[in-house]
């Protein structure tokens, strides 16, 4: 069954999948995986960014085994960003995250893109090869034609294996971004409803 995370769900496993899509950028931009994963938790429990609990859905079948954050681009609550991370990371973190930034900044930019964007898909370990990851897909494609979206876009690691099922159903890449010092490399994809 996939439905809306909530306070009440294990958010430690909820920021384990997070970070498991991307654990090099996780790192790079929360430090060491515990860190990170308990940053990533306080996130996922607060109101106003991109990782709380009211864009994240989950697979359910007995426990957690999958997820799915997405939101639309144009509503997207930057309002309260700020202070959501101001409660979750020191000054001094917030410094370095926004040195950080600075450097990711060509691949996080959304400017100019209108939809939903698929912000991660992530699945457990345990739980990979059972099409579970297409199942949350399909079902953010369904809640995209059901709600009249023209457009869903998601960024992709270029070494995903993710990205063979991206094309598969239907995204095409639009663009291949770079960040400015680190190795870091993505494909943007975008597919039309």
């Amino acid at each position: 069954m996939i439905r809306k995370v909530n306070k009440k769900d294990d958010l430690l496993k909820v920021a384990e999948l997070i970070y498991s899509t991307d654990e090099e950028l996780f790192s790079f931009l929360f430090g060491k995986k515990e860190k990170a994963i308990f940053k990533l938790a306080r996130l996922v429990e607060k109101e106003s960014n991109v990782f709380s609990c009211k864009n994240i859905y989950g697979y359910f079948d007995k426990e957690l085994k999958g997820i799915l954050i997405v939101y639309d681009l144009k509503s997207r609550d930057t309002q309260g960003k700020s202070k959501d991370f101001m409660e979750v990371f020191s000054l001094v973190e917030l410094f370095i995250l926004f040195l950080k930034s600075v450097i990711l900044k060509n691949l996080m930019s959304l400017e100019g893109l209108e939809g939903l964007y698929i912000q991660n898909i992530s699945v457990d370990k345990r739980f990979r090869g059972q099409g579970l990851g297409t199942k949350l897909l399909e079902y953010c494609i369904r809640v995209a034609k059901k709600e009249g979206y023209k457009e869903i876009y998601l960024d992709v690691e270029k070494s995903n294996r993710a990205k063979n099922l991206y094309l598969r159903k239907g995204f095409k890449i639009i663009d291949e971004k770079r960040s400015i010092i680190r190795k870091f490399s993505i494909y943007r994809m975008k597919k039309d409803i």
